[in-house]
């Protein structure tokens, strides 16, 4: 079994770039390959997946995209990494070439629980924070998002309900009903029929400390790193690597909000990073909460 993923070979819509599923054989019964024997020249790591439901010429290879940890979790199962429209797909080799060939999938069903951490496809109704915070509806923040961010293939449909578009790895959240420039994660119980890793301790979008290893949901105001040098500006580092200059990393509406605070926008396992003034990537003492 896959571990910690639903055992199930579908997600309902299937032009969500955060598709998750196990199949790992193209509808032309040829093999694909794992998607970190890729070569580079397929990838593009300079632009995020179209968020106006267009497909991109080439996809994004990066944990943050993926709904897996890693990419050897991605192993060489189909996903959707371009959110191209015809749905998931993968590459597969043909000599020197990698050539994309799409899925067979049938998609059906509403989840209402969690298969895995991050619960990018959840479907339920839980519309309050774990701290008991009412959900504001997700049209509020329009622009930020287009119908196929979510699970539901519906900005209209995922109404005030706490959803993951952004596959944020703290797992459903949603913007704060009472301060819309806030946001907070939602306890979902995992579903009884898979076999999850333990969930992540939700913490709330601002939280001052790390609840896990990774640090994804740290959001405190740290910006000196480990050997005390002081964070660039996240919207000034362009020059360092371009594909950081994203909001949709962050949870946030502009990168200027990020302002130069310590974070993990590449799932990187040793925990929430910065660059510094000259241009090294360096990590952050973020305490562990107690």
């Amino acid at each position: 079994m896959w571990a910690g993923k639903s055992t199930s070979n579908c997600v309902n819509g299937v032009t969500n770039y955060l598709f998750k599923s196990q199949t790992s054989t193209e509808q032309f019964l040829e093999s694909c390959v794992p998607w970190m024997s890729v070569p580079l020249q397929y990838n593009n790591l300079a632009s995020m997946p179209s968020l106006s439901g267009g497909s991109n010429v080439n996809p994004i290879f990066h944990p943050a995209i993926l709904p897996d940890e890693s990419f050897a979790d991605a192993s060489n199962y189909c996903r959707n990494l371009d959110n191209d429209t015809v749905g998931a797909w993968c590459y597969v080799r043909n000599g020197d070439l990698y050539i994309k060939k799409y899925c067979k999938t049938q998609c059906s069903g509403i989840w209402a629980c969690l298969y895995d951490r991050i619960g990018s496809y959840y479907q339920g109704t839980v519309n309050i924070t774990d701290s008991n915070q009412a959900c504001a509806n997700w049209n509020l923040k329009g622009s930020l998002y287009t119908d196929s961010n979510f699970p539901e293939n519906s900005i209209a449909n995922a109404s005030n309900y706490c959803r993951n578009p952004t596959n944020n790895p703290g797992g459903p959240w949603c913007w704060l009903q009472s301060n819309i420039t806030r946001f907070g994660f939602c306890r979902i119980p995992f579903c009884q029929q898979s076999s999850p890793l333990a969930p992540l301790t939700k913490t709330s979008g601002n939280a001052t400390c790390k609840s896990t290893a990774i640090g994804g949901e740290y959001g405190g105001n740290i910006s000196i790193t480990t050997n005390n040098n002081t964070c660039a500006l996240w919207n000034t580092t362009s020059f360092y690597n371009p594909y950081y200059n994203q909001p949709v990393l962050f949870n946030t509406s502009t990168m200027a909000e990020v302002f130069n605070y310590c974070r993990n926008p590449s799932n990187d396992t040793m925990g929430p990073w910065c660059y510094t003034m000259s241009g090294v990537q360096e990590y952050c003492p973020v305490p562990q909460c107690s």
